[in-house]
């Protein structure tokens, strides 16, 4: 009795696939069966549609932020002096070219005459050059002792002494700040995701300021501090600014520091 084998052939017949199957055994001739199969039958093809659209993705985060104003000027007593004039308070409203502090100059002013004179009697020459740098230091000093508002905004920060106190030199008189940009700090840096752009609410003693993330993480200099990573600067919409200078709920709240 000799050993069955089987041998598999491949054939191409057009788009079939031929196969053929040849047996052997003890006796009778070889069987020879061809099985065909279509290889386009074996695979079925679907096709699904659908439109493109545009959509924009929001996500929601509430972040507890310590507030202050993203744009500010400070101005510091130039000099000892007593107190001549204060017409300020804290949150206080403010228009360019107002007077807010002023100190008395008195001894100033004769500290400047009498230099004035001096250099006027001096030849040219180095000491003279001297002596102008001295006058006009004096000069600066008499300019800062008057603080005007550089623009219209609030009163973030002032002096509470009264007319006729003293102040040392150095003192904070007062700190004048734009209304419609809100600072927004956060120690643990919860607001490291904020990004330049972003639209954002800003909800105060439960009132909704809508605004816009003008500074960001994203924004800040290779060079910057690690703190530079922990706030950002909204620029609130001209609505939510005509709120908060109308109903003064927003300078109440910068006040109390948190939103």
């Amino acid at each position: 009795m000799s050993v069955s084998s089987r041998i598999f052939k491949a054939a191409a017949l057009f788009s079939a696939a031929a196969i053929a199957i040849v047996s052997s055994g003890c006796s009778g001739d070889p069987v020879k069966q061809e099985i065909v199969t279509s290889i386009t039958d074996q695979v079925q093809f679907s096709y699904e549609t659908a439109k493109a659209q545009y959509m924009t993705i929001e996500e929601e985060a509430k972040i507890p932020a310590s507030l202050d104003y993203a744009q500010s000027e400070a101005y510091y007593a130039p000099i000892d002096a007593k107190v001549k004039t204060n017409n300020i308070s804290k949150n206080m409203k403010v228009k360019k070219g107002d007077v807010l502090i002023a100190l008395d100059t008195t001894d100033l002013d004769f500290q400047i005459n009498d230099k004035e004179m001096k250099v006027a009697a001096m030849a040219d020459g180095v000491d003279k050059g001297y002596a102008q740098i001295e006058l006009d230091k004096l000069k600066e000093q008499r300019a800062a002792a008057v603080v005007t508002a550089p623009y219209d905004g609030v009163i973030a920060e002032c002096c509470y002494s009264a007319v006729g106190s003293d102040v040392k030199s150095g003192t904070l008189l007062c700190r004048v700040a734009v209304l419609e940009s809100i600072f927004v700090y956060n120690s643990q840096g919860a607001g490291k995701n904020l990004r330049f752009g972003m639209d954002v609410d800003l909800v105060i003693n439960d009132v909704d300021y809508k605004g816009t993330v003008t500074a960001a993480p994203d924004t800040a200099p290779t060079d910057a501090s690690k703190d530079a990573t922990k706030y950002c600067a909204v620029t609130l919409s001209d609505d939510s600014l005509k709120k908060l200078i109308n109903d003064n709920n927003g300078i109440t709240a910068v006040d109390a520091g948190w939103a």
